[in-house]
């Protein structure tokens, strides 16, 4: 069994991507951009909306490029790989929900795992 498979939170972050794995959501994550997003925004705004809707995520997308463009201005030039930003979105994701109702996430947890 692979290590990523064994790891809960990590598979719960998939699926809310409406994702099973990573190799799942990495196909499709090389769309161009779309203008005023980035260019991930396009292939997971597609994927499943009703556990991700696409509000909040073009909010954690916002928040990922205001990222990128501190990144690009300091180093001049810089681009996210795939990971970089599943990695953010994860984060934002998590954050966004610990901080909105911890308890709540804490429930939806405990469902997910007993599915």
């Amino acid at each position: 069994m692979k290590l990523e498979h064994s790891l809960l939170l990590n598979r719960w972050l998939h699926a809310q991507l409406g994702a099973r794995d990573l190799d799942e959501l990495k196909r499709g994550l090389q769309e161009p951009a779309v203008p005023g997003r980035s260019r991930f925004f396009r292939a997971l705004a597609e994927r499943n909306p009703r556990l991700l809707p696409e509000e909040k995520l073009r909010e954690y997308d916002d928040r990922i490029q205001i990222y990128e463009e501190r990144l690009a201005r300091a180093r001049g030039g810089f681009e996210w790989l795939y990971f970089q930003y599943l990695a953010l979105l994860y984060t934002e994701l998590l954050l966004d929900r610990l901080t909105d109702d911890p308890t709540a996430l804490l429930h939806e947890l405990n469902r997910w795992v007993d599915e």
